[in-house]
């Protein structure tokens, strides 16, 4: 399966008036094709801890990470927490 490595980028939109532009940070946390069914299971369900078990069981080197993450995107599911939006301010 290989090794998941965090990976970040530069993007520009040049679209906008503004050229938003921000860093982004991202990683695959990749698993077997045969258990999408159940992470999917465990989305749909907000099934939290279940999805956060099977992630940091195979990824321990990014459970703070997952965790967080996790934790955020939940608050987010269950809209206990309004979405979030970062972009660069000119001073």
């Amino acid at each position: 399966m290989g090794v998941d490595v965090p990976n970040l980028e530069l993007v520009c939109d040049h679209a906008t008036p503004d050229k938003y532009s921000a860093v982004r940070l991202h990683m695959d946390l990749s698993f077997p094709h045969h258990e999408l069914p159940q992470v999917n299971n465990w989305l749909e369900h907000h099934a939290w801890n279940d999805l956060e078990l099977f992630l940091t069981e195979r990824y321990p080197q990014h459970r703070e990470a997952i965790s967080l993450w996790l934790e955020c995107s939940q608050a987010r599911a269950e809209a206990n927490d309004p979405v979030t939006t970062l972009r660069a301010v000119n001073t």
